[in-house]
């Protein structure tokens, strides 16, 4: 039988803004409290530093050497340092930080004002972005509200804007702020002085909002509605069931008719399909005909069952990702952030399927409605809802491109392959934790779909195996000499290989990879305790994903998945140490991703020696991907072992490769040596290692 495979469908790139969940109520300026003297222009930058500009390491820590950074350049930032506070210090991998800044002027902060600054472990200013407001040397800010005036104030003003009772409005620490238009989305005209405090509605977390009143007069400027942690449930629209006018808000917005009705010939019945002509999908909306109904409960199910791996196991809300179908109050006045599915679906450029398009796919929704220009939808043919790992994988990928894949992807690069790959493996390990799946030894994806024309499963992730349309298969368990360039679908099988071995260890006859933790003896992960290897696998994944881009190779991965698993040793992460990251590197050697080829290695012999030698050599991967800015290491022989004459360090100022992958060393040896070149790799790595040559 003619097999598939799961996918997301390509677009071009789609930008992704700020989503936020926003309702505001905008009084007559007559109402607002002005700033005495308005404040001056905008200041937006952002940029790399460069060495030797970057270099703060005798700063004493690295708050003082942002600032630092900012004092040395004030016409750059428009701000002085005794203007910002420090909010928020982000972490990542590789002792990265970014620090993020607040303006603030006599107490009162500017509200939407950023300064952050990127900062490496020893100090190195890496990169920094601003947005502030040059301050007029005449301001005055005399607050005229007394702390129960500003509380009263507060529950007054969004209970009336609720239409409810004003004892039923929680109110927290207020601060004061300044309110610019230019920087708060549809706040009054100019400048207010204002007060800014965390309200919601008694035994309600769902209506917990940022609320902004103005200073004096109390009433309400803006209010933005947040929903943090909390998982909405998701909305799923059978499209067989659809009302077509009940889409006819996306269509104005959008210009284009996005689902249209056409008769299938081959049954006689009619059907809904989705044109995808002018790659604009719809998104399902809550109070829609044909969402949420019997027909749904197991894409919701599903969904739900999603939600709970990466909340509980990875530890972030897949809602407020901006990649997974957040719905603005465009939409069914739905203000909550909610995941978009279709069930028994069919395209225009497969009506002859309908409504059984043999496929699932992720795909961006992009146009104006959705405001952030990110939102997105899981699209499923009939059956596709019922597999647990095929709603998880199609789920990944707005993940992933949120994290990591921003750009388009083509079908046979690495980055392709990536992307896939995560999808399979977060997929899988979604249904590999959850008690009520079956043993599945060799981890198959989509094999509960049944389909008659295109049954699962449609890959394989013990052997790298993926289903080919006509029945065959292919196995790319591992990147070897002979990798060629296919579809990203096939080219994914080192990461699912790699992912495997992680969760279960290696075969008896295979080089030892162990699992990373404990495996449960009958197949099933009855609690997540049995199970620590597939979790620990995952948070390692999820953690490099974030360390690449649409550009990534699979080279590139590996150094970022030992970066990855040593910055989680260094924050003392359960079950992660020196033996795991070595553990972690066979099994990227043994799928051959963190392998090299290092060619053309300088072998000039002649009769006369020069004072000095240049020797160089060439580096790639096994897919020939550049792997740039690589440490590399040249030795020579002694007669009684090899000495290291020369070696690359992380700053990359020397001997490291180049943007094309070479690599160049200067020597003087007065009589004939033997020398090889290798790579510089994590502590527990093989070496790669090039042929021993004479010079």
């Amino acid at each position: 039988m003619p097999t598939l495979r799961l996918s997301h469908r390509g677009f071009a790139t789609v930008s992704a803004g700020l989503l936020a969940v926003v309702s505001f109520v905008v009084p007559s300026p007559a109402q607002s409290t002005a700033v005495t003297a308005p404040l001056g222009p905008i200041v937006r930058v952002s940029g790399v530093v460069p060495a030797p500009q970057s270099d703060y390491s005798t700063s004493k820590d690295s708050q003082t050497a942002a600032l630092s950074f900012v004092g040395s350049n004030e016409p750059l930032f428009g701000v002085t340092p005794s203007q910002l506070q420090l909010e928020r210090v982000v972490p990542s991998v590789s002792g990265l930080k970014t620090l993020r800044f607040a303006q603030f002027i006599q107490g009162a902060r500017i509200e939407g004002s950023l300064v952050s600054v990127t900062l490496s472990a020893d100090l190195h200013i890496l990169s920094y972005s601003a947005t502030t407001i040059s301050i007029n040397s005449k301001l005055s800010l005399k607050p005229q509200m007394t702390p129960t005036q500003i509380k009263g104030a507060f529950q007054s003003a969004v209970a009336q804007h609720l239409q409810i009772a004003a004892t039923q409005i929680d109110v927290g620490p207020p601060v004061l702020t300044i309110v610019d238009s230019r920087l708060v989305d549809q706040a009054p005209a100019g400048d207010t002085l204002a007060w800014k405090a965390m309200t919601s509605v008694a035994s309600n977390p769902t209506s917990s909002a940022w609320s902004f009143i103005a200073d004096g007069s109390g009433e309400l400027l803006a209010m933005s509605r947040i929903a943090r942690g909390i998982t909405f449930q998701p909305n799923v629209c059978d499209l067989q069931a659809a009302s077509l006018a009940d889409y006819a808000g996306q269509n104005k917005t959008a210009g284009v008719e996005l689902v249209q009705r056409i008769t299938v010939r081959k049954t006689g019945l009619t059907y809904n399909y989705i044109d995808t002509s002018t790659a604009l999908f719809p998104l399902c909306g809550t109070n829609y005909v044909g969402a949420n109904g019997p027909s749904a409960d197991a894409a919701i199910k599903n969904i739900n069952t999603t939600w709970d791996f990466y909340k509980n196991v990875i530890g972030i809300d897949i809602n407020e990702e901006l990649w997974l179908g957040n719905i603005a109050s465009t939409v069914n006045g739905d203000r909550n952030p909610r995941i978009s599915a279709y069930i028994n679906v069919c395209f225009n450029d497969k009506t002859s399927d309908c409504p059984n398009y043999a496929n699932a796919s992720w795909a961006p929704w992009s146009s104006k409605i959705c405001r952030s220009y990110a939102c997105s939808g899981i699209f499923m043919g009939t059956q596709y809802d019922q597999a647990l790992d095929v709603i998880a994988h199609e789920l990944t990928h707005g993940i992933t491109f949120s994290v990591a894949f921003t750009d388009y992807l083509t079908d046979t690069s690495e980055a392709g392959a990536l992307s896939e790959g995560l999808s399979d493996v977060f997929g899988e390990s979604v249904e590999r934790l959850s008690p009520t799946s079956t043993p599945d030894p060799s981890w198959r994806i989509g094999e509960s779909v049944t389909l008659e024309d295109a049954p699962g499963p449609y890959r394989e992730m013990q052997t790298g195996t993926s289903y080919q349309w006509d029945g065959s298969t292919k196995a790319i368990p591992a990147i070897t000499n002979s990798w060629v360039s296919d579809d990203s679908h096939t080219n994914n099988g080192p990461i699912n290989r790699l992912a495997w071995l992680l969760a279960n260890g290696s075969e008896p006859s295979s080089p030892v990879v162990l699992p990373m933790g404990t495996v449960p003896q009958d197949g099933i992960c009855h609690t997540l305790s049995e199970c620590t290897a597939i979790t620990r696998m995952n948070v390692l994944m999820y953690t490099a994903m974030s360390s690449v881009t649409s550009t990534s190779s699979y080279f590139d991965f590996g150094k970022a998945m030992i970066n990855s698993c040593f910055s989680l040793v260094k924050t003392k992460t359960d079950g992660f140490n020196t033996s795991a990251c070595a553990n972690v590197q066979r099994a990227l050697s043994a799928t051959g991703i963190s392998k090299l080829a290092i060619t053309n290695t300088t072998r000039v012999l002649g009769k006369v020696r020069p004072k000095s030698w240049k020797i160089t050599a060439q580096v790639r991967s096994l897919t020939g991907a550049v792997p740039m800015y690589l440490p590399m290491r040249l030795e020579k022989f002694d007669g009684t072992k090899w000495a290291i004459v020369a070696q690359g360090q992380r700053s990359c100022k020397t001997y490291c490769t180049s943007l094309n992958g070479n690599v160049s060393f200067t020597v003087q040896w007065p009589k004939i040596t033997r020398y090889r070149i290798s790579a510089v790799l994590p502590v527990g790595s093989p070496l790669t290692i090039s042929k021993v040559y004479r010079l």
